[in-house]
């Protein structure tokens, strides 16, 4: 009896702590595939929209390729060739950079991009290459002869000698212009104090002779930056976080719209080779085609999801959504989300954080969320919406200033 009694009191143990290992275990498992799962997965922070309208005045009327930071509080805009920040908050231009005295319309700034989560800005700066110009140094090929060992002797035995004869020299011409990449990093917008850091990356000689970048996209989890450029010729390029350069076009491909995956960094993008047309998935040296319907045409990216859409004589007419997903495959299956009618020539477009479809120009905008569209009609002489969608900027010009309002959209 004793030894029953024994037996029933380790068995217990045992069993109490089999219970305590697996809690643990699945306490741990449960934090470790959390912590994966957001390494995988980053979330972007949202800044809640904003519910009262923001005005400010903003000196000049001539505000081009305009773009609201991350919080909300700085704008980015181009006036009469000057790059420019605006601090909302203060009211205040706070940063400038005058391009260099020149008629060549390259030089300059002319593409930059707000981070999606904090308040900095990318942008690339064109300047005067100073190696357009170069002597290229040719080394004859060594020849190898053969000659008596006694030169006073013509009947010695015959050695080998090598003559290496005198170098040439070659001018060579490359770009003449060179990009530089910046990152332009900004305080909190009621710091009074704190100047804005402006800080050099790297430069970029890879793009097309007299080539400006006239689209760049990013994804923040992969850091990956994309950017078409066009002159001579057409490029698209992919900078990694090694600050690597790859030419990721085809030759003689054309590029037309382009968004990147926050989750895994692909780069989906319209390509058009001779008279095929296609929705290209592109990641390191892989590519896939999504599709090859010539209608189709890439919306943007959001959640998991890509955002297609059928463009029929300039008309939206089909909102198609696919996967986002790591192991992509050839021409994927889509999901129909909407169906209608909504002028897409010359308007903008871009995926909301909460998954609407934005079309818009500076008179109104088109939502498109839920099967279904709404039209907005705006005020003012020009509108622009937020990266996130959430925020709209209407601009009014009044004797020589800008009245900006920010209105919730």
């Amino acid at each position: 009896m004793p030894k029953l009694r024994k037996f029933f009191y380790v068995l217990r143990i045992i069993i109490a702590w089999t219970i305590v290992s697996l809690l643990m275990q699945g306490g741990f498992y449960y934090a470790l595939n959390s912590r994966v799962e957001t390494v995988l997965f980053p979330t972007i922070d949202i800044v809640e929209p904003i519910i009262d309208t923001v005005t400010a005045t903003i000196y000049g009327t001539e505000l081009e390729n305009v773009q609201l930071s991350y919080d909300k509080t700085y704008v980015a805009y181009i006036e009469r060739g000057t790059f420019k920040v605006f601090n909302i908050t203060q009211e205040k231009q706070v940063y400038q950079n005058i391009p260099p005295a020149s008629t060549d319309p390259v030089m300059g700034i002319h593409s930059y991009q707000w981070l999606p989560d904090r308040n900095t800005l990318l942008y690339f700066h064109t300047k005067r290459n100073p190696n357009e110009v170069w002597q290229e140094r040719i080394d004859p090929t060594p020849q190898v002869v053969m000659v008596p060992s006694d030169p006073e002797d013509p009947n010695s035995e015959p050695v080998y000698e090598t003559i290496i004869g005198e170098p040439t020299f070659v001018t060579r011409y490359g770009n003449p212009h060179m990009v530089e990449l910046y990152t332009l990093e900004f305080p909190e917008s009621d710091d009074t104090e704190s100047l804005p850091d402006d800080r050099f990356n790297q430069s970029i000689t890879q793009l097309p002779r007299n080539g400006i970048i006239t689209d760049l996209v990013f994804s923040t989890a992969s850091n990956l930056i994309y950017l078409n450029a066009k002159g001579n010729t057409q490029l698209l390029l992919e900078i990694d976080v090694m600050k690597r350069i790859y030419v990721r076009s085809r030759s003689g491909e054309t590029v037309g719209r382009m968004a990147s995956s926050e989750r895994f960094g692909t780069l989906y993008y319209d390509s058009t080779i001779g008279n095929a047309s296609e929705v290209i998935a592109l990641s390191s040296n892989r590519r896939w085609v999504i599709s090859r319907n010539p209608t189709n045409q890439v919306l943007g990216v959001k959640d998991g999801k890509v955002f297609l859409g059928v463009v029929i004589n300039d008309q939206l007419v089909r909102v198609m959504t696919a996967s986002d997903r790591l192991d992509l495959a050839e021409s994927p299956a889509m999901r129909t989300e909407w169906e209608g009618s909504v002028p897409f020539k010359d308007n903008r477009v871009l995926i909301s954080a909460k998954g609407e479809v934005i079309v818009y120009n500076h008179s109104l905008a088109y939502l498109i969320v839920n099967g279904r569209e709404r039209v907005i009609p705006f005020g003012g002489d020009e509108n622009y919406i937020s990266m996130d969608g959430s925020v709209r900027m209407q601009f009014t010009k009044d004797n020589g200033f800008t009245l900006l309002e920010l209105h919730p959209l």
